[in-house]
């Protein structure tokens, strides 16, 4: 039985690719899903930790209050339980974006209102005690267009308000800085921007007690629109204000400060795809100077909204995503570490649209996110708040991310902000209602280190390639069927088999259906949870010439781009046999620059190690990643005779059009092996040598033609050599130009010719090493690979 699982979130490949090696720990306290809301829409935007370790947590809803979409406030205890809810509005619009608890006790919203105010929206702020009543409220603006989006609290009680403004300032839209008493009363207001629109949408305080603020730009540079970055004093003085760029739309949603003194912001860019988003990170010193950037996203739009730098240094994530699931939105949220590298990505919600607006980490080292679903509910949308683990495991409704995460650099400059003074402010009088909004608890989880996940066979914390091989193992068995069972990726209890594999786990595990036997059904459930995590490690493997090989055979040493390319799988040589083989799992890693998406296969119909009616087989490719997992597995419960030979084909296409159709590609191009492993019957693990091998991909500009030649009417020896070769052509070969280059592709040398089919050529003066002869001739161009030692 043979599975090809393939799915449908493939990163698109940007420059440097890092591959990713997710690692997660065993430890694990609980995690949780709520949704909450009414009959109509209800979503969250902000979610911050109270004084008595409770959460609070503002957004909009259209379900409750007095018309049109009114602000929704909840308090929700430690572990996402509703405590109160209530609304504040009239019969406009009315959205709230961000709340913090104030040092009173009470808590200040900051949103926009169409219900009251001078303009067509005003900036909204309103303060209420640590019930939810309301103490005051007023709205900022103009007769335009302004809105508000954050608030900080001064140490003397004073109030912050960010947004923009439509009419103030110097442009059609200018970032909007509003000063505060404790009553809202306004003691100073200041833009920020030129003659472009120019907005701000998060601000903090920096470690030296002045203030960051975030956001973008269209009047410094390009008109899609820069990420702006403006450190000002807690006068409204501007200290500096930088520009980050590409040539399309640039945003910087988030921001926040890190331990070093600088900033981390988070946001999104167009300019390194095909007109989508990914989502951006970007590090800067005290001083706005970029330090590092990274993209990490997929083939459609990907962003970042809300950042945090945890307890552990490491740096949270959260936005939406379109590009790993069936197109529709998902919440995604990620982790990384200090200097950008991808720990974990996962992906929230389900079928239809998801987002996580706010992360947020709580006093006991706990990730909260807030957001909003359209899938795990009933209704159109409701109001989304869950806590996971530090492996990003809130224990249902969540699937990994295969990220490609891209290192690159944005445009950076020093930009002249013009800053002017305006307001006009009056006092609100909206409707405060108590909300009787509905609390659905998704799932709840704690640790259970006896319990079965579907598809995690071999119960190592992740449903992958390797579980195929406990399946072959246990193929057969019988024992208690699981109460309840269900192939979804959660903990499901179940008592103990009588059997154990040979590390002394139960049988159970291999039950991945549930239904008290282990068959080829099991295997649905690896392909259905393939790649989801609990916990997950690697490890790595040292050559020994005492174990058989398991290697690639490249049948050329160089492949045209646009061609089909397969390469042989051997496991053993004929003078040393692999024994007792019952199955083997292993990944395959690639350059994923060269390979076609979508044209990677591994086929086992012809190994050595067993036949298509007693076995099972499946792979997996992960093209931004360019890795593909396989796991092939006998389930006849004997082991293969001693052999060598084949035991896959890995097939592909190579990308056609490398340098565009305008330059000579030369590029060299690796197949390694990574998280090897093989097996006997009883599942004792068989040491083996992984081999890598490699060959050179070449191509030629638009317009020339190119007839390439049998590789072996051309013959260079001794290979491997100290320096001094033969080159030997056929007879009907003439020989017009020989280049020399390196494994990264530099020409190293043209080498002068000689009338004869057969040469010596001088390498010693060059280093130990790979290099590379290109040869030009009448009957078309070919590439012969040289050792040196």
């Amino acid at each position: 039985m043979m599975i090809r699982i393939s799915k449908t979130m493939y990163p698109k490949a940007l420059g440097l690719v890092v591959l990713v090696i997710l690692y997660c720990s065993q430890s694990y306290s609980q995690g949780w899903q709520h949704s909450y809301g009414g009959s109509n829409e209800e979503s969250l935007k902000c979610i911050n930790e109270l004084s008595d370790g409770n959460l609070l947590a503002v957004g909009n809803t259209n379900s409750f209050g007095e018309g049109g979409t009114d602000i929704f406030l909840e308090k929700l205890d430690q572990n996402g339980n509703l405590i109160w809810a209530k609304t504040y509005g009239k019969a406009g619009e009315d959205l709230g974006y961000s709340v913090d608890q104030t040092s009173d006790g009470g808590f200040l919203i900051v949103g926009e209102t169409t219900s009251e105010g001078a303009g067509f929206t005003d900036v909204y702020v309103l303060k209420t005690d640590s019930l939810g009543n309301l103490q005051w409220s007023n709205t900022y603006g103009s007769s335009g267009y302004d809105y508000g989006y954050k608030m900080l609290e001064t140490p003397g009680g004073d109030y912050f308000i960010l947004g923009y403004t439509g009419y103030f300032g110097s442009g059609s839209r200018d970032i909007y800085l509003l000063k505060l008493d404790n009553s809202g009363n306004v003691q100073w207001t200041k833009t920020f921007g030129d003659t472009l629109d120019d907005v701000g949408y998060d601000m903090q305080y920096a470690q030296d007690g002045n203030i960051i603020i975030a956001g973008k730009t269209m009047s410094f540079g390009s008109q899609a629109g820069d990420i702006y970055l403006l450190k000002i004093d807690t006068l409204g003085s501007i200290l500096w204000s930088n520009a980050y760029a590409t040539d399309k739309e640039d945003v910087a949603n988030a921001v926040y400060p890190t331990s070093d003194g600088g900033f981390i912001i988070g946001g999104y860019t167009a300019g390194f795809s095909a007109g989508k988003k990914d989502a951006l990170l970007m590090k800067v010193d005290s001083a706005g100077n970029q330090e590092w950037s990274y993209l990490y996203g997929g083939e459609m739009d990907d962003e970042i909204q809300s950042i945090i730098e945890s307890s552990t240094g490491k740096y949270y994530l959260s936005g939406y995503s379109y590009s790993f699931n069936t197109g529709d939105q998902d919440a995604y949220v990620l982790k990384v570490t200090d200097n950008g590298a991808l720990v974990w990505a996962n992906i929230y919600g389900g079928d239809n649209d998801d987002d996580a607006y706010k992360v947020i980490e709580t006093s006991t080292g706990k990730i909260v996110v807030a957001g909003a679903t359209n899938s795990l509910t009933s209704t159109t949308k409701s109001a989304f708040v869950f806590e996971v683990d530090a492996d990003g495991n809130p224990g249902c409704n969540h699937e990994v991310a295969v990220v490609a995460a891209v290192q690159m650099n944005l445009n950076q400059r020093s930009v002249t902000t013009s800053s002017l003074s305006g307001v006009s402010s009056s006092i609100a009088s909206p409707v405060s209602n108590s909300a009787s909004s509905s609390d659905s608890t998704l799932c709840t989880y704690a640790y259970c280190d006896t319990c079965v996940w579907p598809g995690d066979v071999n119960a190592d914390g992740i449903a992958n390639n390797f579980d195929i091989l406990n399946l072959g193992i246990a193929f057969g068995a019988t024992g208690p069927v699981r109460a309840g069972a269900t192939s979804n990726w959660m903990p499901q209890p179940v008592t103990a088999w009588t059997d154990t594999f040979l590390n002394s786990m139960n049988y159970k595990h291999a039950d991945s259906d549930g239904d008290g036997i282990v068959g080829s059904s099991d295997l649905d459930a690896i392909e259905k949870n393939y790649g989801k995590l609990h916990s997950k490690a690697r490890s790595a493997s040292v050559y020994k010439p005492s174990n058989p090989d398991l290697y690639f055979d490249i049948d050329a040493d160089s492949i045209a781009t646009g061609s089909s390319v397969t390469v042989d799988i051997f496991l053993g040589r004929d003078t040393l046999l692999a024994a007792n083989v019952y199955g083997l799992s292993f990944t395959v890693v690639y350059n994923n620059l060269l390979v076609q998406k979508n044209t990677i296969e591994i086929d086992f119909s012809n190994t050595w190690i067993g036949t298509d009616s007693l076995s099972l087989n499946l792979y997996k490719d992960f093209h931004p990643l360019g890795e593909t997992d396989a796991g092939y597995i006998r389930h006849d419960h004997n082991n293969s005779s001693s052999n060598y030979g084949g035991v896959a084909k890995l097939r592909f296409v190579m990308e056609e059009n490398l340098a565009g159709g305008k330059t000579y590609v030369y590029q060299t191009f690796v197949l390694e092996f990574q998280d090897v492993k093989i097996i006997s019957k009883d599942g004792t693990e068989i040491p083996v040598n992984a081999l890598s091998d490699s060959a050179v991909v070449y191509g030629w500009p638009d317009g020339i033609n190119e007839n390439t030649i049998d590789p072996k009417q051309v013959n260079i020896y001794p290979n491997p050599s100290t320096g001094l070769i033969t080159l030997e052509l056929d007879y009907k070969i003439e020989l017009n130009e020989l280049h020399l280059y390196d494994l990264i592709g530099r020409e190293l040398k043209v080498i002068v010719l000689s009338d004869d089919n057969t040469m010596q050529i001088n390498l010693s003066s060059y280093p130990s090493g790979i290099y590379f002869l290109e040869l030009q001739t009448n009957q078309g161009r070919v590439t012969k690979r040289v050792e040196l030692y």
